[in-house]
């Protein structure tokens, strides 16, 4: 064979490999791509199902009418599908739920309210990167928050208590 036959055979060959592997690299990026954005989507859908179930947290009389069932599933929910510091938030929270089983009075119930509220406000950033305030969550569903004694200014120390303790983002804090 001569240089002429070698080349002839030799160039096609080469530009079909390099071709290949393009090819190759870029359908790859393109499967990855298409994977992470049905990902996303799946998330971003399952996010907004699971912020409509966990407003029972901020809604505090159907929080005492939520069965054991129906808390069970929004905890594996919220576990599932919520980022590292929802599920921070709800270790906590369930630890802090089992550890006053017997002893509920205004410091749990008020530290039970703030992991609640922290939930929330968690999620809704997590899913919609908007900062809600914590006490105007609290405002929505309590009408006696600045009324009752020393209730906000218990609600505050909790809340920011907790999110320093969980370091939590520091826009949560009430100041």
């Amino acid at each position: 064979m001569n240089k002429a036959e070698l080349l002839s055979i030799i160039i096609p060959s080469t530009v079909s490999i390099i071709g290949f592997i393009i090819s190759y690299w870029q359908n790859r990026k393109y499967i990855e791509n298409e994977v992470l954005k049905n990902k996303r989507s799946l998330m971003l859908e399952k996010g907004i199902e699971l912020i409509g179930k966990a407003k029972v947290f901020i809604d505090y009389n159907k929080m005492g009418e939520l069965s054991q069932n129906k808390l069970n599933d929004l905890v594996n929910d919220i576990y599932l599908y919520g980022s590292k510091d929802v599920i921070t938030i709800l270790s906590e929270f369930m630890q802090y739920n089992y550890q006053i089983q017997v002893k509920r009075d205004q410091n749990n119930i008020c530290k039970m309210m703030a992991y609640c509220t922290l939930l929330v406000v968690q999620l809704k950033y997590d899913y919609f990167g908007e900062i809600t305030n914590s006490i105007d969550t609290l405002k929505i569903r309590l009408k006696d928050i600045y009324t009752k004694k020393d209730f906000y200014k218990d609600m505050k120390i909790n809340i920011n208590s907790i999110v320093k303790e969980l370091n939590l983002n520091k826009e949560f804090k009430i100041k």
